[in-house]
């Protein structure tokens, strides 16, 4: 795939925002996540995001993302980011249905604070993303009844055995925790 710069990313994107990218002389856990695009003169314009250096972000607030009208970037996948340590208090797990929004990541609004998609219509959509998230996301746990619902017969779609076995395993350790806290 020929690199771009990243206005036309975002328009591959459908203009959604926010979405991560990488610059191709960058290691795997150098990315930026976009999440302000404002064109001037097709395909350039401002460009505001947040970089992340080995996983962790630089800043918490977004800044001008240099040499974004460069024809050097493309879409940072999500499995390469790495797995992200805690440090301190850990989110405590969360039960998400799947009309349920997100409150994290690629599919959250940070601006106003609100859902992009529910869990549902990423299934659908981006399948790969719903894995990354119960892989990667220690806090995300996706009710089984709807991880069952929702599981295609395309095997190239389908939620494997090992992605369902660490979903069940969160699963067990909230509702153990609740059944603990009732008694």
């Amino acid at each position: 795939m020929r690199n771009k710069n990243i206005i036309q990313l975002w328009m591959d994107n459908d203009k959604k925002l926010p979405f991560p990218v990488r610059r191709n002389t960058w290691k795997k856990d150098h990315y930026a996540v976009i999440t302000r695009v404002k064109v001037s003169k097709w395909p350039y314009g401002e460009v505001n995001g947040i970089y992340h250096f080995n996983g962790e972000p630089k800043t918490e607030t977004p800044e001008t993302i240099s040499s974004a009208g460069c024809y050097q970037w493309d879409f940072a996948d999500f499995n390469d980011f790495q797995k992200p340590v805690y440090q301190g208090k850990q989110k405590p797990i969360r039960l998400y249905y799947k009309n349920d929004g997100f409150d994290f990541g690629r599919y959250f609004n940070k601006v106003s604070h609100t859902s992009i998609s529910t869990i549902k219509e990423v299934f659908i959509s981006n399948p790969g993303y719903i894995k990354w998230c119960i892989e990667n996301v220690d806090h995300f746990c996706l009710f089984p009844e709807d991880l069952n619902e929702l599981n295609p017969t395309d095997p190239q779609m389908r939620i494997g055995r090992k992605f369902r076995k660490i979903n069940h395993q969160k699963y067990e350790k909230l509702t153990h925790k609740t059944s603990k806290n009732q008694k």
